[in-house]
């Protein structure tokens, strides 16, 4: 997630923070309607020298805005000025011999600057969300861009490709025993887009699916096994034959399987051949999920609801614990893992308001953005439900932590993970039992109560900015970045319009029988 920088930075309204390095953002015109942004990492983390760097970044901007082809025309111009040397590399080939092999290595007498450009070319094709049109030709060319080596003694382009690329030269006759998945967890730990452990838990699990699918056990196979045009080949031709996936989902696995095979050369030189055209040329075959066909996650109907809520029903009676996280959803747009996992210590009143805080501060807490971490005023209807007398009461009976679970089958007893059927088991059994279906005759799912949410509150008026803090979306704007107390008196004026009252006399019984 970038960050508006906080430290004197009225002197530049395009440097941003991302972790704890610089990046400089600037809106484009507008393509189709939409919003496009040119976002570039100045490798620094010196307020000063960011500075210093963004005074060159309109040339930058300028790449970035220029047609795909003057862009190409630009670089095979380039190329002409390249100056290549051929140098002998020794290179182990896993089984304790030394080969030798000619490798063609950028020289010394070429123009730093030459080279320089040609990496901020293909930098600007490669961002996906330029939407450029690239052939079979076009790749090619990138290829030979990427596929250039730098001598380790010319200082200034390995000084220049280390600030852009993280290339990292080795005096050592570079190693090909490491296995698949050797390099799939150093893969995963470079990883800065991660946000949880599902995440890369995901990533790992496709992976090495697509891996064994070829027959390559990752533990047990070198990477040289993996990293091969055929066997890549293979894997493409069973990602297309996934006859149970929609294009999206084949499409997923294609850019994972591009990421992964992308990684290894930084790392280690041997894997000199680039795969990337391959697997771009793959990903442009395949077709792309229709919006049309793409069911989402939708919202439970008003009947749906009070159907739900029937005090004719027993289920919420019986199990106390379901009915509360399923009632936070409703008034705060949490994803199941983010509803289940509140502990005491999140039920807090900061400037005289009861909110609720979503944050990652325990390993099962599985926030899926940077904006999922939020304070959120507790809704009005909520408070009357007794939500806060129900925690307080809870935590002094069983004499908790703040840090204790207040849904305490959110953790697996087995190992303390995330239970993931405290929701397929419990409420949305309960649904399905109920004969609740969507008109295809899907199922729905915990995700439809955030949809409720965030369609409560765009009915009622409030702005996108607030709807952004409420329900956790992504948003470009800044202007609630920190909760002051204006601000949070403003967000809690917005989130009490957050009501169902269709549902209140269900609501009423509920509070009744509380109390019995």
């Amino acid at each position: 997630m970038f960050k508006k920088c906080k430290a004197n930075c009225q002197a530049n309204d395009n440097l941003y923070l991302r972790g704890d390095v610089f990046y400089y953002m600037v809106e484009l015109p507008r393509q189709d309607g939409k919003r496009r942004y040119f976002i570039k990492s100045l490798h620094t983390k010196n307020y000063y020298e960011a500075l210093e760097k963004v005074k060159n970044m309109k040339k930058a901007v300028e790449l970035h805005t220029m047609d795909t082809k003057k862009l190409l025309k630009r670089a095979k111009e380039l190329m002409d000025r390249v100056v290549f040397d051929t140098v002998d590399v020794n290179i182990d080939n896993g089984d304790g011999r030394i080969i030798t092999t000619q490798q063609k290595r950028i020289s010394a007498k070429t123009d730093i600057k030459v080279v320089e450009e040609l990496w901020d070319i293909v930098s600007n094709l490669y961002q996906p969300h330029t939407n450029r049109t690239l052939d079979d030709d076009d790749l090619k060319l990138i290829a030979e861009i990427v596929n250039m080596r730098v001598d380790a003694g010319n200082e200034k382009l390995m000084e220049m490709l280390q600030s852009k690329l993280n290339y990292t030269p080795t005096d050592n006759p570079p190693s090909a025993n490491e296995t698949i998945g050797d390099i799939l967890t150093k893969w995963l730990s470079s990883l800065e887009t991660i946000n949880c452990e599902t995440e890369a838990k995901r990533k790992h699990n496709i992976v090495d699916k697509m891996v064994r699918w070829v027959g390559l056990d990752p533990e047990s196979y070198k990477y040289v096994d993996f990293y091969r045009v055929d066997v890549i080949d293979k894997i493409c031709k069973k990602i297309k034959d996934m006859t149970d996936s929609k294009g999206n989902t084949k499409r997923k696995y294609a850019r994972y399987l591009r990421d992964f095979t992308e990684y290894a050369p930084s790392v280690n030189p041997v894997f000199q051949t680039n795969l990337t055209p391959t697997i771009n040329l793959f990903l442009k075959s395949l077709d792309k999920t229709s919006s049309l066909d793409t069911k989402g996650h939708m919202q439970y109907t008003r009947e749906h609801l009070i159907q739900i809520f029937d005090p004719k029903q027993t289920f919420f009676k019986d199990n106390e614990d379901q009915f509360w996280f399923v009632v936070i959803s409703l008034f705060t747009g949490a994803r199941r893992n983010a509803a289940t996992t509140l502990q005491y210590g999140d039920i807090i009143n900061k400037d005289g308001i009861d909110c609720i805080q979503f944050k990652r501060n325990h390993k099962i807490k599985q926030l899926k953005t940077d904006e999922s971490e939020r304070l959120v005023p507790i809704a009005k209807q909520l408070l009357d439900l007794g939500f806060v007398e129900y925690v307080k009461r809870r935590k002094t009976k069983l004499k908790a932590k703040d840090t204790d679970f207040i849904f305490q089958n959110c953790q697996r007893p087995k190992d303390d993970g995330f239970n993931t059927n405290i929701v397929q088991k419990g409420f949305l059994q309960y649904v399905k039992d109920l004969g609740i279906k969507q008109p295809g005759g899907e199922q729905y799912d915990f995700h439809s109560l955030r949809n409720n949410a965030a369609e409560i509150l765009q009915k009622a008026g409030v702005d996108i900015i607030f709807i952004n803090k409420i329900i956790g979306w992504k948003g470009q704007n800044t202007m609630l970045a920190h909760y002051s107390k204006r601000v949070l008196a403003d967000i809690k004026t917005e989130v009490d319009k957050l009501r169902y009252d269709f549902l209140q006399p269900e609501f009423d019984y509920w509070i009744i029988l509380r109390w019995l």
